[in-house]
């Protein structure tokens, strides 16, 4: 299949730092958090992509140091992703026309709109296995993420800003009474995305694994299908 069929190859790096924080970056495009990272061009090998994406998004120059997996889309799409974990030499990160702001983060302090399916990768490449996980991806698209949240914010009579989340405590002037202000506020605004995320990954979670036991239960009657047709 070609890309004119619809077939898509990407490439994306998680690049950890010596406390396991991974470096995600904020899209100029969508109120979004994503790895660095994109689609592999024609002729490109899928390490050389992430190297390239990496350099246009952030201006660093990595070294791919494993494949860490490979990514179907469970909702039909015709799209296969690598996930390679990248280290990168000491260099300042910079704002490019890809992304304005790029952040380190724990894992499980990532913000709330962070791609589910880079979520996923993160920690599957956090696993360390010796060899890369092989598998489908049933999280939300980016789009469809910031859709979800919307909807979950409109449903508790909130509504999510357009700035971006960091806005606040870029901008503010930190002995004004207005930003004192803000900063409780956005704590408010925190809890109540985090309250909100937990809510989505655990509906995600739980559709991921009614996929995966799906899968088991699949394979494991194709296994005895062929042991009934070649006894021993």
């Amino acid at each position: 299949m070609s890309a004119d069929d619809g077939f898509t190859l990407g490439s994306f790096a998680v690049i950890l730092d010596a406390d396991d924080r991974v470096l995600v970056s904020h899209r100029n495009d969508l109120d979004l958090w994503n790895l660095p990272g994109g689609r592999v061009q024609p002729g490109e090998l899928p390490d050389a992509a992430v190297i390239r994406e990496v350099r246009e998004e952030t201006g660093l120059e990595v070294e791919v140091v494993c494949l860490t997996g490979v990514y179907g889309q469970a909702e039909g799409q015709a799209d296969l992703v690598f996930a390679f974990e990248c280290r990168v030499p000491g260099r300042e990160i910079a704002a490019t026309d890809e992304a304005d702001r790029h952040e380190w983060f724990a894992v499980d302090e990532l913000p709330v709109n962070t791609v589910p399916k880079q979520v996923a990768r993160i920690r599957d490449a956090l696993l360390r296995r010796p060899e890369p996980i092989f598998r489908t991806l049933s999280e939300s698209s980016g789009r469809e993420w910031l859709r979800l949240l919307d909807e979950a914010a409109s449903a508790v009579g909130d509504s999510r800003s357009n700035e971006p989340p960091y806005a606040t405590r870029m901008t503010s002037d930190p002995m004004s009474d207005a930003t004192h202000e803000d900063e409780r506020r956005q704590a408010g605004d925190d809890a109540e995305r985090k309250q909100r995320q937990e809510s989505l990954e655990a509906e995600q979670l739980r559709k991921s694994e009614n996929e995966q036991a799906e899968q088991r239960r699949t394979r494991e009657h194709e296994d005895a299908e062929k042991q009934r047709g070649n006894p021993a």
